[in-house]
């Protein structure tokens, strides 16, 4: 069950990740391990988990939305941010197929 809650954990964390960093991370950050944690205890309770664990649960929640917003930022050697460069004007290089001498009468 510990090892299903971790791995539930780590699928949850993922989709927060995958919208900035590239994965799989070369190593995983102790933030990262540490909200792994505080899910997967979570997940653990089958009934109502006691007030601490439930406010670790709501942080970790919080901090994993911070981190997939951007405002939180994940010390991780050699990976940038996936999201980085990929924002702004575009350009083609391909010809307009409606020019001035092709819309002669419409312009």
């Amino acid at each position: 069950m510990v090892a299903r809650a971790l791995a539930d954990a780590d699928e949850l964390i993922n989709l927060y990740l995958e919208a900035r960093y590239v994965l799989p991370l070369a190593e995983v950050p102790g933030l990262v391990a540490m909200l792994a944690a505080q899910v997967a205890i979570w997940n653990l309770h089958i009934g109502t988990p006691n007030d601490k664990i439930a406010e670790d649960y709501r942080q970790a929640m919080k901090t994993l939305d911070a981190i997939g917003k951007g405002t939180v930022r994940l010390s991780v050697a050699g990976v940038a941010p996936a999201g980085a460069g990929g924002t702004g004007a575009r350009m083609t290089d391909r010809e307009r197929p409606f020019t001035a001498e092709n819309m002669k009468g419409f312009i």
